[in-house]
């Protein structure tokens, strides 16, 4: 398992608001010849503003979470 977290903050623009970048990793072996891993990373950026449409038009809405999930398989076999 590997896990890091980082906070940030602008110094020059918005000097106290939080950024954070957030990975978590889990390497597994299944068995003799199958390994798997598993990940998430999250990440929330004040910077970053979302868009939603609402009655038809596009409106700011401000910050939001951002979610990436990982899974991986692999097969190994030595002859």
């Amino acid at each position: 398992m590997d896990h890091r977290i980082s906070f940030y903050s602008d110094y020059l623009n918005n000097f106290g608001n939080i950024d954070v970048d957030w990975q978590l990793s889990l390497d597994m072996t299944v068995n003799e010849y199958v390994k798997a891993n598993i990940g998430t990373h999250i990440i929330y950026d004040d910077d970053i503003k979302a868009t939603e449409e609402r009655d038809g038009g596009v409106v700011t809405v401000g910050p939001k979470l951002q979610l990436k999930q990982i899974l991986g398989l692999g097969l190994s076999y030595t002859f």
